[in-house]
């Protein structure tokens, strides 16, 4: 997707720890309510790229998804904690 168009949708696909191992990464996909533009993307984004033990965020705003690629130190509870503490409801996509 054009970096344009990611800025359109709301989409931030951004490195949380460029130099991390991606060794035993897995993904998690939350859902995140209450995010009404591009600015509570950023916020929700930063919020989850400063939870230790993740390595990329990718949040769109017109899905409402945030895709966190993570290891065993970025526990889901800390993932939604830091989405709360930002502001936003969020809880595992079923």
């Amino acid at each position: 997707m054009e970096a344009g168009r990611q800025r359109l949708l709301g989409e931030v696909p951004i490195p949380a720890h460029p130099g991390r191992s991606t060794m035993n990464q897995r993904d998690t996909i939350l859902t995140v309510t209450g995010m009404s533009c591009g600015s509570c993307v950023r916020h929700v984004t930063s919020a989850l790229r400063a939870v230790p033990g993740v390595s990329n965020v990718n949040v769109q705003f017109r899905t409402g998804l945030a895709e966190i690629r993570h290891d065993d130190e970025a526990a889901i509870d800390a993932l939604i904690s830091a989405v709360r503490e930002a502001g936003y409801e969020s809880s595992v996509r079923q």
